[in-house]
Parts: structure tokens; C-alpha cells; sequence
């Protein structure tokens, strides 16, 4: 589409734009740049608010695709970027399901249906979102770039589930010691813990959220 086009750098206090230009003509190409000092987590963002996440390292990258068919994007040049959209597109498969089994059970609420049939769909959805959950923890341990990392742990919205995996996320900063996201993570989840301690007296628990504009896949 015409318009203006933003590349924007995400960290885990705010947006900032890092470059800008404008699409004027009908091939939709179009060029941005920006300095890296090392790998972050960044957005090429459209101005109707469609946008396409990046984990960026210094060096030129490339991607080809439909605007109007922005999930099937290929990216060159970018390791790190290739598995983050691998990631996205295969978790955003899984969201949907999930809503389905939601709304599901919501339906079996609204007609009242016999404890024996709701208690079990319950359970299974339950248990389903648990490993939904996991799978952001699951890539959070093995992937090998830091800004896949912190985009995996910030998408978990049950600060419990942070907690309990304090071990995965300490680790994390173990294996990308330099990364100034990822300490800029470990200072949040600190923050959380603090704020836990008061979670009784009405004090709410924080999340760990980019530019506190994180996709939401459900």
C-alpha cells in the first residue's frame, strides 16, 4: 500500500521509531535502515497498524511478500528473524484452536450443561493452555538468539508461571550475558518478584510485556 512506513526498535519500556519512508510507488518496495549495536527485537510497522515482527543483528535483510497475506512472508539475511516468524505463524495455528476449545466450554456454561461433561472439558482445556504456555518457555530455553529469548518470555501473561520458571529465565541471561535486553528482562522479572511480596495486599503482579504493545495470540 501507499503511505508511510515505520521501522521501530521494541524494548521492555518502549517503542522507538528508527527509521521511516514512504511507499510511493505501486510495487510496494521499499527500504529501511538503522543502526544495531547488537541483536533486539524491532517491528516494520504499516499506517493502518499492520506491522511484522524482526529480531535484528547488524547486516542487511531481506523480505519478500503480500502485504495482504502478511503471514506468509520469507525473510533472508536473518537467521534470528526466520524463527521468529516460524514461531509466530505455527503459536498463532495453535491460538486459534485454543479459542475454539474456549468458546466451546463458554457455550456449555451458558446452557447450563451437566457438571460431568463441563468438568471435563475444564480439565482439558486447562491443561491445553498449560502447554500452549509452555511452548513460549520451551523456545525461550533452546532458541539461539537473545531477542527470541525475551519475545518468548514476554508473551507469558501469568506472572506465577514467570516465577516458577525463574530458573529457565536466569539462564537465560547465563547464555547472553552482554545482551542489554535480555538484562533489561531480568531487571523486570526482579520488579515482579518484589511486587509478588505485596500481591496480597491488593498490589497487582507485573508482566514482562515490549513497549507494552506485546501481540496478543489469543
Amino acid at each position: 500500500p501507499l503511505g508511510q512506513v515505520f521501522l521501530e526498535e521494541l524494548t521492555l519500556q518502549n517503542v522507538k521509531v528508527v527509521d521511516t519512508t514512504a511507499v510511493k510507488d505501486a510495487s510496494g518496495n521499499f527500504s529501511l535502515k538503522g543502526m544495531v549495536a547488537e541483536q533486539g527485537l524491532y517491528r516494520i510497522r504499516f499506517a493502518d497498524g499492520k506491522n511484522i515482527l524482526l529480531a535484528l543483528d547488524a547486516g542487511d535483510m531481506k523480505i519478500d511478500g503480500d502485504y495482504n497475506n502478511l503471514e506468509k512472508i520469507t525473510v533472508s539475511g536473518s537467521e534470528a528473524t526466520t524463527e521468529m516468524q516460524a514461531f509466530v505463524k505455527d503459536i498463532s495455528q495453535k491460538a486459534m484452536v485454543l479459542t475454539e476449545e474456549m468458546r466451546a466450554v463458554d457455550s456449555l456454561h451458558n446452557i447450563k450443561a451437566p457438571d460431568s461433561i463441563l468438568q471435563t472439558k475444564v480439565a482439558t482445556l486447562q491443561k491445553n493452555e498449560k502447554a500452549f504456555q509452555q511452548e513460549f518457555f520451551d523456545l525461550a530455553a533452546k532458541t539461539k538468539n537473545p531477542a527470541n529469548a525475551v519475545f518468548a518470555i514476554s508473551q507469558v501473561s501469568d506472572p506465577r508461571a514467570l516465577l516458577e520458571n525463574k530458573k529457565l529465565i536466569t539462564d537465560i541471561k547465563t547464555r547472553f550475558p552482554k545482551n542489554e535486553l535480555v538484562k533489561s528482562m531480568i531487571d523486570k522479572l526482579t520488579e515482579m518478584e518484589s511486587a509478588s511480596t505485596g500481591a496480597a495486599s491488593g498490589e497487582e503482579a507485573a508482566t514482562v510485556k515490549i513497549g507494552q504493545e506485546a501481540p496478543d495470540f489469543t
